[in-house]
């Protein structure tokens, strides 16, 4: 039997699914070392967003989608990751906690 299905109870491409959903989610985007050396790094999702928070999931997964440049963070455009999540739910908390 295989590791994958003893230890979560997952087909392989079930679990090789989700732990490419985890990494991507993750995964942070970092500054270039081009142009603009100033530039802020980029949050990182905590660990209650990743364990299901609904409004972090709704919103990654509708810029995982996405190419995105954020010139006050980093030079040029990348895909859409956790990082990216991240700021736009800390922008809503921000407005809902108002």
């Amino acid at each position: 039997m295989n590791v994958f299905r003893l230890i979560v109870g997952l087909s392989i491409n079930t679990a090789t699914i989700k732990i490419k959903e985890l990494i991507d989610k993750v995964y942070i985007s970092f500054p270039s070392f081009y142009g603009n050396q100033n530039h802020r790094p980029m949050p990182v999702p905590t660990i209650k967003m990743l364990n299901g928070d609904p409004i972090f999931d709704a919103i990654y997964d509708v810029v995982k989608f996405w190419d995105i440049n954020i010139p006050s963070y980093y030079t040029g455009y990348c895909g859409g990751n956790g990082s990216h999540a991240t700021l736009i739910y800390e922008a809503i908390m921000k407005v809902k906690l108002k």
